[in-house]
């Protein structure tokens, strides 16, 4: 799937966009801005790798990590994922396509997301 769109520009261009639809939303901004654009942008670069099916064998341990403490609700997650959605959509993606992305790394929610509260 990665070269049925285009090149690496393609998809430095599709994490761009999502990069910029994630700081437009209110809540999954405040998750991005005190890191440096540079590194939001391979951190994302990396989420989308992974729902392209080409994660690196440490990944998973990676965004446990990293997600330690963050306090990501599941609501927070289907935002992040429905951006995503979004982007995808409106630079050509085919709806089947776009859902094996997404559903790749919404496999990874369990990693990510904290219990939520009742």
């Amino acid at each position: 799937m990665l070269y049925r769109y285009g090149n690496r520009e393609f998809w430095d261009h599709v994490v761009s966009l999502f990069h910029e639809k994630l700081r437009e939303d209110r809540i999954l901004r405040s998750y991005f801005e005190r890191r440096r654009p540079a590194e939001v942008q391979m951190i994302n670069f990396a989420i989308l790798k992974a729902g392209l099916g080409y994660a690196d064998a440490e990944y998973e341990e990676l965004i446990k990590y990293a997600h330690i403490g963050k306090s990501i609700s599941t609501e927070d997650m289907h935002r992040f994922l429905n951006c995503l959605r979004l982007v995808l959509d409106d630079v050509g993606v085919a709806p089947e396509d776009i859902e094996i992305i997404v559903g790749r790394i919404e496999g990874y929610s369990n990693l990510i997301v904290e219990e939520d509260e009742v």
